[in-house]
């Protein structure tokens, strides 16, 4: 028997073990712990009573140099006029506090409310988890470890050190355009898009091609794996052949 003539079977047998070794390192990998990322996320509409709305702006045209010092005047009568200007522009930071950053035009400027609920359900810790925003947002959170925190500060991504297993990264977002687009928030690592979802809806292409490989794992490798062995093969065929019209 000629080598041409061996050559598409010991193509067709690479071509199995090939198939085969593609296989069992996924099977490898499959059983390999590793993190899996489950979003959550819920808007709620950020309403708030006209009458509060109004009271805070009668505060905030209270907020006079001349009204105040006037009053200072009637009360600290020893006082020097310095004491009494130091003492009114104290009393005016106190005051403008609430309408320092973040909330120069006060919260009335935040127009939409998101909760965003990340969880590991893998077997090991996620590191490095990425939120990315399509502009710039108010958050606060809460972290697998129960700590809150609270930026004044607006930004357009989170990094989140790591999420334990089976731990949970809470996230209130908080924006100013009412046409924020919950479609373009992206969360993942370096290793895994995470599965974003509001109701029983995937956002975004990409966590939609994802989503549907990571529901149908098996189905997925098990094709590479035959799509392995058939490339093989044919190339052993296509080799034989060329051997041949030498």
């Amino acid at each position: 028997m000629s080598f041409r003539t061996m050559l598409p079977k010991i193509g067709f047998i690479v071509a199995i073990l090939s198939g085969l070794a593609t296989f069992g390192g996924f099977v490898r990998d499959l059983n390999k712990p590793s993190p899996n990322l489950n979003v959550e996320i819920d808007e709620n509409a950020f309403n708030i009573p006209t009458q509060y709305f109004e009271k805070t702006v009668k505060f905030y045209n209270s907020i006079n140099y001349d009204k105040i010092h006037d009053l200072i005047d009637e009360i600290v009568i020893t006082g020097t006029p310095l004491e009494k200007d130091r003492l009114t522009q104290k009393v005016i930071g106190l005051m403008s506090s609430q309408f320092s950053p973040p909330f120069e035009k006060s919260i009335f400027e935040y127009k939409k409310q998101y909760f965003i609920d990340i969880t590991n359900t893998g077997g090991v810790v996620a590191k490095d988890v990425y939120v990315d925003y399509p502009e710039k947002v108010l958050l606060s959170t809460k972290d697998d470890n129960d700590n809150y925190s609270n930026e004044d500060s607006l930004v357009s991504s989170l990094k989140i050190p790591s999420i334990r297993q089976g731990g949970k990264y809470l996230i209130w977002v908080w924006t100013k355009n009412d046409k924020f687009d919950v479609n373009d928030i992206k969360i993942g690592t370096t290793d895994q898009v995470a599965n974003i979802s509001l109701g029983q809806t995937y956002y975004g292409k990409t966590g939609q091609i994802i989503s549907a490989i990571q529901d149908n794992i098996v189905l997925f490798f098990g094709l590479l794996a035959l799509l392995v062995v058939l490339f093989v093969y044919s190339l052993s065929i296509v080799l034989s052949q060329l051997i041949d019209s030498k």
